[in-house]
C-alpha cells in the first residue's frame, strides 16, 4: 500500500473542498476579466453580423427559417440576442443592426458568459471525477487560459456554446448512470437537445461521445437502448424549441417538380404541395450536413488546396494549442503512455479520428470538443492518481453490467484496458502534478500576453506570432475582426489615404477614413488597378485572401495578383491584414 491509498477518497459525490472552490472561482474570474477585455478591443468577426440581425428577427417574427437556412441552431443566438431584444421593446423601436452594431455586439458578445462559465464548471467536474482533485485543478486552469478558447468565449457565436453543452451532457450521462429511468436516461437527453441546439454538430459530437463512454463502462448492451431513449429526448426538445411556420417548402416544391410524370412523381409532388411543416430543425441540421458533403478549399501548411485534406485538424491542433499544454502531451507520450488510458483519452482519440472525415475546415474552432478531452487526458496523466470508485449503488438494478466510470467494468471488455492499476503509469509522484501546475501557470502568462488577439495565436513551435499570418488564415487568424486595429495604425501613422481590400462583415471597413476595393468581386483586379487604386497611399488586404482567397473567386486574373501580392513586402501586419505601399 502506497501513500496515496491512504488518502480519503475523493469522487463525484465527494463534497467540493474549499480550496478547490477558491481555486475554480479564481480562474472562472480572471478568464472572464480576459474574455471581457477581449469582447471589447476587437471588431466583429465574419459571422457575428448575421447572428446578431437575424437573431433580432427571431425574436420579432418568431421564424427560425433565416438560421435554419443558414444551418445554424438557435438557442446561443437567442441568448446573445435577448438583452437586445429587450431594448428595443423598452425603446419602442428596432434597431438597424448594421449601422448600430458597435452598440449591439459588445451587449451580445457578453450574453456568451454563461456558455463559458458552463463549460469550465463541466470541465472541473468530468475531471474530478476521472482524476480527482488536482487533475480538476490543472484541466480548468489549462482550459480557462487556452488563447483560442478564450477568444471564441469573447464572441457572439456558437463554438463555445457547443462545447459547453457536449460537455455538460457527459457529465449528466455520468451521474445518472446509477439511478432510474429519470436521471439515466431524460437529464442526458435534455442535456444532448441542449448541446445541438447550441451547434448542430453536436448531433455527431453527442453520440460518440457517450458511446464511447458507456462502452468504457462495460455498458455496451445500453449503447442501444439508452441511446434510443435520449435521443428522443433530444429531439423532441429540439424539435420543440426551434418551431415552425408550418408552410411548405418552396425549393421541396421546385425539386418535386422537376421529376417525370407518373406515379412516384405526381404523389412526391402531391406531399410536397401540402406538407406543411418547415422550417423545422432538420432543416438546420441537413443544411450542416450538406455543407460537409460538399467542402471547400483549404489552407494549410502553406498551400491552397481546393478541397479538404484529412490531415488538416491535427496539423491545425499542432498549431493553435499552447506550447504547455503541447509539452505535457508529448512528456506523456514518451515517458508515461499508460497513463492516457483515460475515458477522456478514450474519447479524445475517438473524436480525433472523426476529425479526419470532416470536410469544412476552417478554424479550430470545429473541434472544440476534441480540445477540451484532450486537456482533461492530459490533465489527468500528469497527475497519476485516480480516485478511488464510488462503490455501486444498491439500488442497481440486477442484470445491468458495468459500475463508475473509474475503469471497474465488465470482463469481457478486457481487464489490461478497462481496468489498470490505480495508478496508470506507475506512481505518479509529486513531479508531474506540479509540472501540471507549472503548465496552468505558464498557460496563465501566454493568455494574459497574448489578449487581446487570441484569434491570431500560434504557438512558438510554429513561428509564433512572427508567422502565424503566413500559416494560418479565416477563423484561426483573420476573420474579419482587425478593423479597429487598422484605424489606429492610420492615425498613428498620419491619417494617410489606406485602400483596403477585407475579409469580413464589418461594416466600419467600408466607411471612411477607408476606402474600400472588394477585387474578389470586381471586374477589374489586375497589379494595374491595384497600384492605381492605392496611388499615393497604402494598400491593406486581409491575410485571409493573401492565403486562401475562397474558391469560387479563384480566376487566372485573380491568382495572377495574388501571386504579385504576396511577392511584395509589407510595410506592417496590422490585425490580420498585410499593408503594403507601392512606388
Amino acid at each position: 500500500m502506497t501513500a496515496d491509498d491512504t488518502r480519503p477518497p475523493t469522487g463525484p459525490t465527494t463534497p467540493l473542498r474549499r480550496r478547490e472552490l477558491a481555486w475554480f472561482t479564481l480562474v472562472l474570474v480572471t478568464s472572464s476579466v480576459l474574455v471581457v477585455y477581449t469582447s471589447r478591443s476587437i471588431g466583429p468577426t465574419f459571422d457575428e453580423p448575421f447572428y446578431i440581425a437575424k437573431g433580432l428577427d427571431h425574436w420579432h417574427t418568431g421564424s427560425p427559417k433565416a438560421l435554419m437556412r443558414a444551418g445554424t441552431m438557435p438557442l446561443p443566438v437567442d441568448a446573445q440576442t435577448l438583452p437586445l431584444h429587450l431594448w428595443e421593446r423598452h425603446r419602442g423601436e428596432r434597431f438597424n443592426a448594421v449601422e448600430k452594431m458597435d452598440l449591439l455586439l459588445p451587449i451580445a458578445r457578453g450574453m456568451n458568459l454563461p456558455f463559458w462559465w458552463l463549460l469550465l464548471a463541466s470541465a472541473f467536474r468530468l475531471a474530478r471525477r476521472w482524476g480527482g482533485p488536482a487533475a480538476a485543478g490543472i484541466a480548468v486552469g489549462l482550459l480557462a487560459f487556452e488563447p483560442s478558447f478564450v477568444a471564441h468565449a469573447a464572441l457572439a457565436t456558437t463554438d463555445i456554446a457547443v462545447t459547453a453543452g457536449v460537455l455538460a451532457a457527459t457529465n449528466a450521462l455520468l451521474r445518472g448512470r446509477e439511478g432510474g429511468w429519470w436521471r439515466r436516461v431524460f437529464v442526458p437527453g435534455a442535456w444532448a437537445g441542449l448541446a445541438v441546439l447550441c451547434k448542430a454538430s453536436a448531433v455527431t459530437f453527442v453520440p460518440l461521445v457517450f458511446a464511447a463512454l458507456l462502452w468504457w463502462r462495460g455498458e455496451a448492451r445500453r449503447i442501444v437502448r439508452d441511446g434510443f431513449g435520449i435521443g428522443v429526448v433530444a429531439a423532441v426538445l429540439v424539435f420543440g424549441y426551434v418551431g415552425s411556420d408550418w408552410a411548405v417548402e418552396p425549393s421541396f416544391v421546385k425539386w418535386a417538380n422537376t421529376l417525370p410524370e407518373g406515379e412516384p412523381g405526381d404523389a412526391v409532388r402531391t406531399v410536397a404541395a401540402r406538407l406543411r411543416i418547415f422550417p423545422n430543425a432538420a432543416e438546420g441540421v441537413i443544411q450542416q450536413v450538406k455543407h460537409n458533403v460538399r467542402g471547400h478549399g483549404v489552407y494549410t501548411l502553406g498551400e491552397y488546396h481546393p478541397r479538404a485534406v484529412w490531415y488538416y485538424f491535427p496539423v491545425v491542433l499542432s498549431q493553435k494549442l499552447t506550447e504547455p499544454v503541447l509539452l505535457l502531451l508529448l512528456g506523456c507520450l514518451a515517458f508515461r503512455p499508460r497513463s492516457l488510458v483515460s475515458p477522456a483519452g478514450l474519447v479524445a482519440i475517438l473524436l480525433l479520428i472523426f476529425s479526419l472525415t470532416c470536410r469544412v475546415q476552417i478554424g479550430v474552432r470545429l473541434v472544440f470538443p476534441l480540445v477540451a478531452f484532450l486537456i482533461l487526458a492530459v490533465s489527468i496523466a500528469v497527475c497519476g492518481r485516480r480516485p478511488h470508485p464510488p462503490a455501486p449503488s444498491p439500488s442497481r438494478r440486477a442484470g445491468v453490467q458495468g459500475g463508475s466510470d473509474s475503469g471497474r467494468a465488465a470482463p469481457v471488455m478486457g481487464r489490461v484496458i478497462l481496468n489498470p492499476p490505480r495508478h496508470w503509469g506507475g506512481s505518479p509522484g509529486e513531479v508531474t502534478s506540479l509540472l501540471g501546475w507549472l503548465a496552468v501557470l505558464a498557460s496563465a502568462i501566454l493568455a494574459l500576453l497574448t489578449a487581446p488577439h487570441g484569434l491570431r495565436y500560434q504557438n512558438q513551435f510554429w513561428g509564433g506570432a512572427a508567422r502565424a499570418g503566413n500559416n494560418l488564415t479565416d477563423s484561426n487568424f483573420d476573420w474579419g475582426q482587425g478593423i479597429p486595429e487598422l484605424r489606429d495604425w492610420w492615425r498613428a501613422n498620419g491619417e494617410p489615404r489606406l485602400t483596403v481590400w477585407y475579409y469580413g462583415t464589418d461594416w466600419n471597413a467600408f466607411r471612411p477614413p477607408f476606402h474600400p476595393v472588394q477585387l474578389h468581386v470586381s471586374k477589374d483586379r489586375g497589379v494595374e488597378f491595384v497600384k492605381r487604386t492605392s496611388a499615393g497611399g497604402y494598400f491593406a488586404v486581409g491575410r485571409t485572401f493573401l492565403t486562401a482567397c475562397p474558391g469560387t473567386y479563384r480566376q487566372p486574373d485573380m491568382l495572377a495578383t495574388l501571386a504579385w501580392l504576396n511577392a511584395q513586402q509589407p510595410v506592417a501586419e496590422v490585425g490580420g491584414f498585410a499593408v503594403y505601399k507601392f512606388e
